[in-house]
């Protein structure tokens, strides 16, 4: 025993001695002097080939061809012994990834690892040491492509070397035993497999960008390895899988986690064993929605999680541990300061994430065709170029529920509110609407308990009952029309309803109860006494109807549309879109050509039948060329049919007539999308730019 123990100590000491005079100041490989490999490797075609001992470099050299003008083939087997003179106890031992069949059981030194004569490649290995050997080295190895040369560079003690299920064949691996935590310094190496285009070619590392950001590819797998034997361990990690979610098993060390097709969502990465006491791992993603999100690290979430979008690139770099975030690598910033977003995450894409600056009391920002705009708080005037289609409302009072909706003009009024919570620190609502808002609503309420006493018990009862809050929201909104709007609070509509009109500007203020905001607040004053202006508000314009007998059977038809026909005086373009009441629509059903199942073609046969007395195919693209003959649309008359048509299929409504104030009028079944379905047909009056419309390629007027 005593032998034994001396015999340690000799090694022990030699080995640091080479160590401590090779390395000098730079850590460089220390070959492990007493340790030495020898081995072969099975190749197709050629046989049994003996791998080459070096000893300047203490590495041994399995190649897959027996002369270097021989091809490459592909390797079939390995054998590998070790020869160990340290005294320490310990082998090594080393399973291979067999093509189709997948990783094999571990072997020891000196037994083959593999399939011979069946034409099945080795596509993958990891290597470890044994027994007191373990503690004392690390085993390092390599495998490089014909190729593609040297892709991953050298990995150790158990991490995948190689590329499971590709068309590659390695055609050499290189191993070699080095001192535990005497080797190269510690990195991190990694690759991403993407949608339609395959692992990539070179493992990244360091902070490398592996993937594409913004080339519209996503990543559905990736693979992790950390590199160098500085210190022993490893890395973990696991995928937020499409319509799987978080794998439940966590993937390491060359692992594929993922699954092919599906878009990974979002990863979580850690480093295990003593590497995880001197470093810290960071990593972040790029969205398509979010841009480069912020950096994460030792197992936290990077990416999105519920909001069904993918990665598209990934950056991972290693850290000394409890150094700050590495801030920009390879040139990138963030483009936003969360490492996740989840539909809770106050954040606005192309922005950032929604913060109230401090001592504010509402902040607020919207959309327009330009993203979303910078944040204005506490009556600043916010004004955007063209159309407000979003709008975010953060408040900062106690015991605030703010409440927020808008309307949208497109096929009706349809609205739009959110009582979704975010993780912020102040109450926020944010709305996406996608379509132009038309007017907005806020109010302020909070929660509160009160006492009373249960009439069938007897006994007290605390009852929670919302009362509205010691704070007020106050808002006016800017039309593209009509200008400001004045002031209003409490849930009441500002702006325009069902007209048509657009957003462009706002100013929101929260003030104590009892306190109203100055009417020219920032340089602003209103245009207008009413906050809301409706179609009531202005002049109703009558069809003409004399000497037009489709007009009056229009009317007829449809009593409802005399009120809904309302021009405003101060349009110098009458609105798009003018509908009938919700009690006039007529149900819809494609195919159908009746009042109780219709769809916008069937309603032009519809008139056909009971104005014109005229049967017609049941085809748009009929109806445009062979119903009647073509007109000039300076020559129209009341019941002519308009065809907007391509080759097979089209839109056809018919020419009413003027109002009174001389603008045309047309007769539309339209079926317009509600929340992505078509339910309705809405017969309605409504005005054309006949002019303009007849100008448009392939748009015709066809007379009976």
């Amino acid at each position: 025993m005593k032998i034994k123990n001396f015999a340690k100590a000799v090694a022990l000491v030699l080995t640091t001695s080479i160590v401590l005079g090779i390395a000098g100041t730079t850590r460089r490989v220390a070959a492990a002097t007493d340790i030495t490999l020898s081995g072969n490797c099975t190749v197709q075609k050629y046989g049994v080939i003996d791998g080459a001992w070096s000893d300047s470099s203490s590495t041994l050299v399995l190649k897959a061809r027996p002369g270097s003008n021989d091809p490459y083939k592909p390797i079939e087997a390995i054998n590998v012994n070790l020869n160990n003179s340290t005294g320490y106890d310990g082998s090594l031992k080393y399973s291979v990834y067999v093509q189709s069949k997948g990783w094999q059981d571990f072997t020891s030194s000196g037994s083959d690892a593999g399939i011979v004569n069946k034409a099945l490649k080795i596509e993958a290995l990891k290597m470890e040491l044994t027994g007191e050997l373990a503690s004392k080295y690390s085993v390092e190895y390599e495998v490089w492509y014909e190729k593609d040369d040297n892709v991953q560079g050298y990995v150790s003690d158990g991490t995948v070397a190689g590329s499971i299920g590709e068309p590659k064949k390695i055609v050499q691996i290189k191993i070699r035993i080095v001192p535990a935590n005497q080797g190269t310094d510690s990195n991190v190496s990694y690759r991403a497999h993407r949608d339609s285009e395959g692992w990539g070619s070179k493992w990244a590392k360091n902070g490398d960008v592996t993937g594409a950001a913004g080339k519209g590819k996503q990543i559905d797998s990736i693979e992790l390895n950390v590199t160098g034997n500085q210190y022993k361990g490893g890395i973990s990690y696991r995928s937020n899988i499409q319509n799987k979610g978080w794998e439940d098993k966590w993937s390491s060390n060359g692992e594929t986690s993922g699954a092919k097709g599906l878009r990974t969502e979002a990863v979580a990465i850690k480093l295990t064993g003593d590497i995880a006491n001197h470093y810290d791992v960071y990593y972040r993603v790029y969205s398509p929605i979010y841009g480069w999100l912020g950096w994460a690290k030792n197992g936290e979430i990077s990416g999105t999680t519920d909001l069904s979008s993918r990665l598209e690139a990934i950056q991972i770099v290693l850290v000394a541990k409890g150094s700050d975030a590495p801030g920009n690598v390879k040139d990138i910033k963030s483009d936003v300061d969360v490492a996740e977003v989840n539909p809770r995450t106050p954040i606005l894409p192309g922005r950032g994430l929604f913060r109230m600056p401090s001592g504010a009391k509402v902040s607020y920002a919207v959309k327009s065709a330009d993203g979303w705009s910078e944040i204005k708080s506490d009556g600043q005037v916010l004004e955007v170029t063209g159309q407000i289609t979003g709008i975010a409302v953060g408040v900062n009072v106690p015991d605030s529920d703010l409440q927020l909706s808008v309307d949208m003009p497109d096929f009706g009024n349809e609205k739009r509110d959110t009582n979704e919570a975010y993780d912020a620190p102040f109450d926020l609502r944010i709305i996406d609407a996608g379509k132009r808002i038309e007017n907005l609503r806020m109010s302020l309420y909070g929660v509160g308990y009160y006492f009373d006493v249960n009439e069938e018990t007897g006994e007290w009862m605390e009852i929670l009952k919302p009362y509205k809050e010691d704070y007020c929201a106050f808002y006016r909104v800017k039309t593209s029309k009509y200008g400001w709007m004045a002031w209003t609070n409490n849930e009441n509509k500002c702006g325009t309803d069902e007209i048509g009109n657009t957003i462009s500007a706002i100013q929101i203020v929260v003030l104590p109860k009892g306190q109203t905001p100055a009417s020219d607040l920032n340089g602003v004053t209103s245009d207008n006494e009413n906050s809301i202006l409706k179609m009531e508000d202005f002049p109703k314009p009558k069809l003409v109807t004399s000497g037009n007998k489709f007009a009056s059977w229009c009317l007829k038809q449809f009593p409802a549309n005399q009120n809904t026909l309302n021009y405003l005086s101060q349009h110098k373009r009458p609105p798009k879109y003018i509908f009938y009441s919700v009690a006039s629509t007529w149900p819809y059903k494609l195919g159908g050509k009746t009042k109780k199942k219709c769809d916008c073609t069937g309603f032009a046969v519809w008139v056909f039948k009971n104005y014109h007395k005229k049967t017609v195919k049941f085809n748009s693209h009929s109806m445009a060329y062979k119903t009647g003959k073509t007109v000039s649309y300076k020559n129209i008359k009341p019941g002519d049919l308009l065809c907007e048509c391509t080759t097979y299929h089209g839109d056809v409504f018919f020419y009413v007539g003027k109002d009174e104030y001389g603008h045309d009028v047309i007769l539309d079944g339209m079926t317009p999308k509600i929340n992505g379905k078509i339910k309705h047909v809405y017969p309605c009056l409504r005005y054309i730019d006949l002019e303009a419309w007849a100008l448009q390629s392939k748009h015709y007027v066809r007379r009976k």
